[in-house]
């Protein structure tokens, strides 16, 4: 398994980020993708919307939300933020 870890900042350096993991090679290679958002309460709105968003780039994910008073990160603790994890089994 491999996982993938991201502080979402904006859509653009999403989807940058999300290009660079190469998903669409992951159909031929992938059993299971599974994409994590963990987010503030404040942050929900904009999470749902990521969650879509997500699965129009990623459409072989299952995407689910996680809300959390701290998100984790990098060895850091975000408050009132976004984090993206990317779990793919091959």
């Amino acid at each position: 398994m491999k996982n993938f870890i991201h502080a979402y900042v904006d859509e653009e350096q999403l989807d940058s980020w999300i290009a660079s993991l190469h998903p669409a090679d992951w159909k031929r290679d992938i059993n299971h993708c599974l994409v994590t958002i963990y987010f503030s309460f404040e942050q929900q709105k904009l999470a749902l919307r990521l969650s879509s968003h997500i699965q129009t780039k990623v459409p072989i994910a299952q995407v689910i939300g996680c809300s959390s008073a701290g998100e984790i990160a990098f060895g850091t603790v975000f408050t009132n933020s976004i984090i993206i994890s990317i779990s793919i089994q091959e």
